[in-house]
């Protein structure tokens, strides 16, 4: 996939509005992703970006827990605009 002009937004709740924009470097697709209209398993990737992003009130970094904790069967909810063309 093309991310010549691809970006990231954070700190809004707006589509074309507020936030920052951060250059997409590079993405990692999860491995067992495989597009389709209906099926959204494993729909998540990792996305690295240009430069640091600057946290402040509305935007902060993920929590995660330390690698000795095993946990299974846990439900994560994440948000984001989907295909927006």
């Amino acid at each position: 996939r093309d991310l010549t002009n691809a970006y990231i937004v954070t700190g809004t709740n707006y589509l074309y509005q507020g936030g920052e924009k951060y250059k997409i470097l590079f993405t990692k697709v999860h491995p067992n992703y495989q597009a389709s209209a209906y099926a959204q398993d494993y729909d998540i990737a990792l996305v690295r970006v240009r430069g640091p992003i600057a946290f402040n009130e509305n935007v902060h970094p993920v929590d995660l827990p330390s690698e000795d904790i095993k946990q299974y069967n846990v439900y994560a909810a994440f948000a984001g605009w989907g295909s927006t063309t």
